[in-house]
C-alpha cells in the first residue's frame, strides 16, 4: 500500500474565514475518500531502533559501531494507527546485545505508543508522529475546524490543536492537497524552532542519513566548522555556525558539493541591522538550490517573515520562493548535483 504523503510543517499562522472553513470540509471529505476513509491502518515490515550505548553492537553486527550508531534491528515490526482514538502503537521483537558492555544476545520486545490526548507541549511532541501521517492529518483537520486556501497547484489545509507551545504560541499543521485529492508530504520546515522542532529533526536526520555518525568537526575552505551531526551525505548545522560569521559563497559551495542533505536549526528573524546575516543566508539557499541539496530547517517564523526590511531586501523574495520550492515533492525527488551547477558569481567574506 503506497500513498503520497502530505507536506506538513509546524508553524504559527492565522486562521481564515468561515467561508474557507466551509471549503475545507469539502477538501477533507474528498481527501478522505481518496484514501478510502479507513478507521484504522496497520502495516508491517523491517525496522530499526536506536540505542545510545557505549557499544553499538547488535545481532546483525557483533562489532561495536561507535557511540552514536547502534542501529538495532526489530523483527515482526507492526504499526497500528487507530483513527477512532486517535492513537498509534508500534510493536516488534528485538534480539540484541544488552547494555553495559554485555556481549550476550538477549530477546526483548519493542513497544512505543502515542496517547490519544495531546494536552501538553510534551504530549503534543509525541502526538505529532501520528498527525503527520495522511490519515492522522485529516483526522486532526476534521476535528479542529481546518481552513483552506489555494497555493499554486495545491489546496493547503491548516489547523491548530488546542494545546499551545511553551511560548504560548499556537501550533498549526499544514497539509498540501493536490488536484487528485492526494496529500503530498515532505516535512522540511519546522516553526517555531526549539526542542520540539529539534526532536523532529533528529528523527528525520536518522531517516535520511546514508551512513553512521561521524565526528562533527569538518574542514571547509581550510577552516574548522563544528556541525551538530554528520553522517555520510547528511550534515546538520546551527544557523549561527553557517551565517553569523565570516563566511563566503565558497564555503557554501564546498558544503553543497559534499552533502546531499543539509539540516539547519534555529533560523532567526533578521532585523535591518542584520543584513549581513540575511545576505549570507540568501547565498546559502541559492547554492543549495542550484545543487539540488535537500534542506531540512527550523525557524523562528515562516520564511516570508524572516527578513522584511534592510540591505539587499530586493533579493529575499527569491530566497522565499526557493525555500518554498525546496519543500515540494518534486524538488525532493531531484538528484543531488555535485559539480557543474550554475551558480551566481562567488563573493569573498561578508
Amino acid at each position: 500500500m503506497v500513498k503520497k504523503l502530505a507536506l506538513v510543517t509546524l508553524c504559527v499562522a492565522a486562521l481564515g474565514s468561515s467561508a474557507w472553513a466551509q471549503d475545507a470540509k469539502a477538501v477533507i471529505a474528498s481527501a478522505k475518500k481518496a484514501l478510502g476513509d479507513p478507521t484504522s491502518v496497520t502495516y508491517s515490515g523491517s525496522a530499526k531502533d536506536v540505542s545510545f550505548q557505549q557499544c553499538g553492537a547488535n545481532k546483525a553486527q557483533m562489532n561495536c559501531q561507535g557511540t552514536h550508531d547502534p542501529m538495532r534491528p526489530i523483527d515482526n515490526y507492526v504499526r497500528v494507527i487507530d483513527l477512532s482514538a486517535p492513537a498509534t502503537r508500534h510493536t516488534g521483537d528485538t534480539n540484541n546485545i544488552g547494555a553495559g558492555g554485555s556481549t550476550t544476545i538477549t530477546p526483548g520486545k519493542f513497544f512505543q505508543q502515542t496517547p490519544p490526548q495531546a494536552d501538553t507541549p510534551q504530549a503534543w511532541g509525541q502526538a505529532v508522529d501520528l498527525y503527520l501521517t495522511p490519515w492522522g492529518f485529516l483526522k486532526g483537520a476534521e476535528a479542529n475546524n481546518a481552513t483552506a486556501k489555494k497555493d499554486g497547484k495545491f489546496t493547503v489545509l491548516s489547523w491548530s490543536p488546542a494545546v499551545k507551545a511553551a511560548s504560548g504560541k499556537a501550533y498549526t499543521v499544514n497539509g498540501y492537497v493536490n488536484g487528485q485529492n492526494q496529500i503530498e508530504r515532505v516535512e522540511t520546515w519546522l516553526v517555531p524552532s526549539g526542542p520540539a522542532a529539534d526532536g523532529s529533526m533528529q528523527r528525520t536526520f536518522d531517516a535520511m542519513r546514508s551512513g553512521p555518525d561521524e565526528p562533527p568537526q569538518l574542514t571547509v575552505e581550510g577552516r574548522q566548522l563544528t556541525a551538530r551531526r554528520r553522517a555520510g551525505s547528511a550534515v546538520w548545522f546551527d544557523f549561527a555556525t553557517l551565517c553569523d560569521g565570516p563566511r563566503s559563497q565558497r564555503d557554501y559551495l564546498e558544503l553543497a558539493q559534499r552533502f546531499a542533505v543539509l539540516f539547519l536549526s534555529d533560523i532567526p528573524v533578521m532585523s535591518r541591522a542584520q543584513g549581513d546575516l540575511a545576505r549570507r543566508f540568501t547565498w546559502l539557499v541559492d547554492i543549495l538550490y542550484d545543487h539540488r541539496v535537500k534542506l531540512v530547517a527550523s525557524a523562528q517564523t515562516p520564511a516570508d517573515e524572516l527578513y522584511v526590511a534592510g540591505p539587499n531586501i530586493q533579493e529575499f523574495p527569491r530566497t522565499i520562493s526557493r525555500l518554498t520550492e525546496m519543500r515540494t515533492h518534486d524538488y525532493m525527488a531531484l538528484p543531488h548535483i555535485k559539480e557543474g551547477a550554475a551558480v551566481v558569481p562567488l563573493a569573498d567574506f561578508a
